[in-house]
């Protein structure tokens, strides 16, 4: 802007427009030109670049500069109500099957954006004045109906798909729990918390409308919000090997689709004779406590229900009902008890990291994530607890 004096000044609203744009152009662009690239980083490319139109609009409006290019207060809800649903197909690339209820969602999702598209062209076939007027009407925060009702709808479908993924969610950590495979783990950690960064954005932005002048939170609170959460979303994404190689993505997909075949076991009861109980029985007490095969890192149950001789779902059930327990609890309690008795043996001589790998986990952090989930006290704070009980003794 320029003022009294003649001289060029930008606001801190619009310098931060500016930078939270610059800020998603860049994170975007580290995404979509990575070497061997996969979907799931193309796709949140775009969920990172969409938002970028609105803060575009943004400084245009603050700049009184909106004349310059009118057309982005149309792209800007367009690719709003584009990125709720590229947010909900990014969660199902982490998850498999795609529900009829989703198929619903991104219909309503496309009217919309027709809706839009539509009064597009009508402000393009008006005359001058008339579009001079709209934009004057704009600066001035006074908003045709059909803003309105794109904003409402963007709102109303995030909330929609994210309910949607809550529930899908919840379905896919059963049937993760149930394989107890480390890599699916890890990837469903990161997916929890790429759903609930995503809820807190849309929550913050709500709470912010309700307690503060709409002017300071769509120029302000939402962009400051924006920066913050999309940069901790792919902060999370590489520490959690969310960041997809071609090949990675492709071996992590025939995985996703081998778990999406396992049915749960609650769905078909299963009768085992009591002979043959016994015997399944006596196999896993012998592949668990004497063959210790929790120690492999890469144990899942598809391995198991092999070295069984009878099928994944009739291993899954079996554990389930008649062990009362799921994979996840089966495999890391062992390895859980494992790792205390090496701890217990070798005292404040303990490498955690190498009793961690020794015990069956891949990674330190699932170590330290499991150790914390059984025995309520962390490695060092255990290998801590048992030293001093030995001194008073």
């Amino acid at each position: 802007m320029i003022n009294s004096s003649g001289k060029l000044t930008i606001t801190v609203p619009e310098l931060l427009n500016i930078f939270t744009t610059i800020n998603l152009v860049i994170m975007s662009a580290i995404l979509f030109f990575r070497k061997q690239n996969s979907l799931p980083n193309i796709m949140l490319a775009f969920i990172l670049i969409l938002p970028s139109l609105n803060y575009i609009n943004n400084y245009l409006i603050l700049s009184d500069k909106l004349y310059l290019w009118p057309s982005v207060i149309f792209f800007s809800q367009i690719g709003a109500l584009i990125c709720s649903a590229l947010i909900y197909q990014y969660s199902k690339l982490f998850m498999g099957k795609k529900s009829l209820v989703s198929i619903i969602l991104h219909v309503i999702t496309a009217i919309m954006v027709t809706y839009c598209l539509i009064h597009y062209l009508i402000f393009l076939s008006q005359h001058e004045s008339v579009k001079t007027l709209f934009i004057q009407n704009i600066l001035k925060a006074v908003y045709p109906q059909y803003l309105i009702h794109c904003r409402g709808a963007f709102f109303l479908l995030l909330n929609s798909y994210f309910l949607l993924m809550l529930y899908e969610l919840r379905k896919h950590s059963k049937k993760i729990f149930n394989v107890n495979s480390d890599l699916e783990l890890i990837k469903l950690r990161y997916l929890q918390k790429f759903v609930l960064l995503i809820w807190l954005l849309n929550i913050g932005i709500l709470s912010s409308y309700l307690l503060i002048q709409n002017y300071y939170v769509d120029f302000v609170a939402v962009p400051l919000i924006t920066n913050v959460f999309y940069i901790f979303i792919l902060k999370t994404g590489f520490n959690h090997a969310a960041i997809f190689k071609e090949s990675e993505f492709v071996s992590f997909e025939k995985r996703l689709k081998t778990l999406s075949n396992i049915k749960q076991s609650c769905s078909v009861n299963i009768k085992f004779e009591d002979n043959e109980a016994e015997q399944i029985q006596k196999r896993i007490n012998n592949l668990i406590n004497d063959k210790k095969i929790f120690t492999d890192p890469e144990i899942n149950i598809i391995k198991l229900s092999k070295l069984l001789g009878i099928t994944v779902h009739h291993t899954s059930y079996f554990i389930n009902n008649y062990l009362n327990t799921n994979f996840y609890n089966l495999i890391n309690s062992k390895r859980i008890e494992l790792a205390k008795e090496k701890m217990d043996i070798r005292g404040i001589n303990s490498e955690i990291e190498v009793i961690g790998f020794e015990s069956g986990f891949n990674s330190k952090s699932a170590f330290y994530r499991a150790f914390k989930r059984y025995v309520n006290l962390s490695p060092s704070e255990y290998i801590s607890k048992k030293t001093n009980n030995r001194r008073f003794i």
